[in-house]
């Protein structure tokens, strides 16, 4: 049995007025009475007709989506889709770009309008070929690829849907690192991180790996770190939970010790050993925060594609738990916005 052709019905209808159904990819940008008279012409042309109503439902279907979940300051269509590197897409500057993942990351309503447009578009968007068992009962589809490319031409209707069928991209994605302002170290504090706040995790512990990072000591032949749990009054007697020492002055806690860490309020304080005598360096404060609501979104975010998790999670974590922050930082590639990134460090 031949195998039956679901474009060529469609392919083989000529247009009656030519000089109009080319406008039929400009209709978005067309002048009020331009449209008006293709829309006459479309009601009675076997080709434009069908071509129009697919282009209009792709309208309507983004439309009903966006309406559902827009929010005052949200970002447009047009920028989602170049934040998304769609095809023919222009690149945004690292500012606009990294202010985008942040917004993507804590906007509940831009969260929504993602997960709504998961579902499929309207056929004109899914390319996929009719199969054989099926060729005697799919619906057609029509206008086909020549349709497919009409659309295409006028992105900006389908910017968001395209967004999502996007994720697939040749090499590797550059991840644009959140933009702050230097912290200012208290009184010169040569301790760094962690500092403010450290997310707990879900099944208790911490959610990232802790490391303890200093300002380099001239002359020094190692460090010492020693942390202390207490209940967070200023003159509460702390409980010494673990000794961390080393070489380097970035001291990472070990597992084992980062697993037993529970919510609650936490001292360290440091030691540097110069010339063979013990200089204490100071002391600095953090909390571990239970904050599910931000690990629920952290695991949505780790679901997509790069650099939109990557990027998304970097935004979500920095202006609160920095310490996090450049934990999931140092997992990445190494790249020179990343050690950029990392060299951001309070007083410099």
């Amino acid at each position: 049995m031949t195998r039956q052709n679901h474009l060529e019905p469609q392919e083989s209808l000529p247009c009656t007025r030519p000089d109009l159904g080319s406008s039929l990819a400009r209709w978005g940008e067309l002048e009020p009475g331009r449209q008006s008279e293709l829309g006459a012409h479309a009601e009675r042309c076997p080709r434009c007709g069908p071509a129009l109503a697919l282009m209009l439902s792709v309208d309507s279907w983004l439309e009903e989506r966006i309406d559902a979940t827009a929010d005052d300051g949200c970002p447009s269509g047009e920028e989602l889709y170049r934040y998304g590197r769609g095809p023919g897409a222009e690149a945004l500057s690292e500012e606009r770009r990294a202010a985008l993942g942040a917004h993507l990351a804590a906007c509940a309503h831009c969260e929504a309008l993602i997960e709504t447009l998961a579902d499929r578009p309207p056929s004109p968007l899914i390319l996929e070929p009719p199969r054989d068992d099926l060729a005697s009962t799919a619906p057609r589809r029509p206008g086909g690829l020549r349709l497919v490319g009409a659309l295409l031409a006028v992105a900006a209707s389908v910017t968001a849907a395209v967004l999502l069928f996007n994720e697939a991209r040749a090499g590797a994605p550059r991840i644009v690192y959140p933009e702050a302002p230097l912290l200012r170290g208290e009184g010169g504090n040569p301790l760094y991180f962690p500092r403010e706040r450290v997310l707990a995790a879900a099944a208790g512990g911490l959610h990232s790996k802790l490391l303890f990072e200093l300002a380099p000591q001239q002359d020094a032949s190692g460090y010492v770190v020693y942390l202390e749990r207490h209940a967070g009054g200023a003159f509460d007697a702390g409980e010494r939970v673990a000794t961390v020492s080393g070489a380097s002055p970035v001291l990472a806690l070990p597992d084992e010790q980062r697993a037993g860490l529970r919510p609650g309020h936490y001292t360290w304080e440091a030691w540097a050993v110069v010339n063979g005598l013990d200089q204490p360096l100071g002391r600095r404060d953090f909390e571990v925060v239970q904050d599910p609501a931000l690990l629920a979104r952290i695991e949505r975010l780790a679901a997509r594609a790069e650099p939109e998790r990557s990027e998304g999670i970097l935004a979500l974590l920095y202006p609160i738990y920095p310490s996090d922050a450049r934990a999931f930082a140092r997992a990445l590639p190494a790249s020179p916005e990343r050690e950029a990134f990392l060299a951001r460090v309070p007083g410099r």
